[in-house]
């Protein structure tokens, strides 16, 4: 069992794991859907990768990579239609729902009737490039990003950089591809980025979930909860700051 191989089997205990994670975090503030959807998310990348590996494993028909695949760039949707929620308050289906099922549709057609590889990969990494440059508009066209905002906003740029520089590569390096790409620089170089990309993004998200519960704990500290004015520590809190202003000046 060689190196991809090993990276196919920890690629769907990660995607549980991540998944799992997000959805008892959504369970207990139901409100928060973003959560849910990365929740979806990542469990979209569970069943893909679980697919993807069991194909490689028993040698499946080309249909099974096709329907793995429609799994994977589901968890693009997901994870960019969570963003959305979060950072415009709408989930932009119109959007976002036409160019997933245009990757449907195009992979079908690559992986069910003409069959390519390459055509079948390139139409879902340009699809999920298109999504996660949404998504990064929206971020960086939010009110006022904070540092964690600018580093997911990053790391959806760069991964869109990769998406669509990965087929280009891997066209220059290795050509027309094989029936067989487990082994390819395709192949892996499809795991690798996955497993990244999956980490960082889950990392980026908790840590949004963090502080955004955070900030909420504290304004609740400070305000009264029936009338929402500043409590008794909120006054003196506003009055401290008042009085530093006062002495700069």
């Amino acid at each position: 069992m060689d190196k991809s191989y090993l990276l196919s089997a920890i690629l769907p205990l990660i995607s549980v794991t991540l998944s799992i994670t997000f959805f008892f975090l959504w369970q207990r503030k139901k409100e928060n859907i973003q959560v849910a959807n990365w929740s979806a998310a990542y469990a979209c990348a569970a069943v893909g990768s679980t697919l993807d590996f069991a194909r490689i494993l028993v040698r499946s028909p080309s249909a099974t990579a096709f329907v793995a695949n429609i799994f994977l760039v589901g968890v693009a949707f997901f994870a960019v239609r969570g963003c959305l929620l979060l950072y415009t308050s709408r989930a932009s289906d119109h959007i976002t729902v036409p160019i997933y099922l245009a990757m449907v549709v195009g992979g079908a057609w690559f992986g069910l009737v003409d069959s390519s590889i390459f055509g079948r990969g390139v139409t879902f990494s340009l699809g999920a490039a298109i999504l996660f440059l949404i998504a990064t508009r929206a971020i960086h066209t939010s009110k006022d990003p904070d540092r964690i905002d600018h580093l997911m906003a990053i790391t959806f740029l760069l991964t869109t950089i990769t998406l669509i520089a990965r087929p280009i590569v891997s066209y220059v390096y290795e050509g027309p591809l094989p029936g067989e790409v487990a082994g390819s620089l395709w192949g892996v170089s499809f795991k690798v980025l996955a497993m990244l990309s999956w980490f960082a993004t889950a990392i980026l998200f908790l840590l949004r979930i963090t502080t955004d519960l955070m900030a909420e704990l504290s304004a609740q500290s400070l305000t009264d909860p029936l009338t929402g004015i500043p409590n008794r520590r909120g006054f003196f809190l506003m009055a401290e700051e008042l009085v530093r202003q006062a002495n700069s000046d």
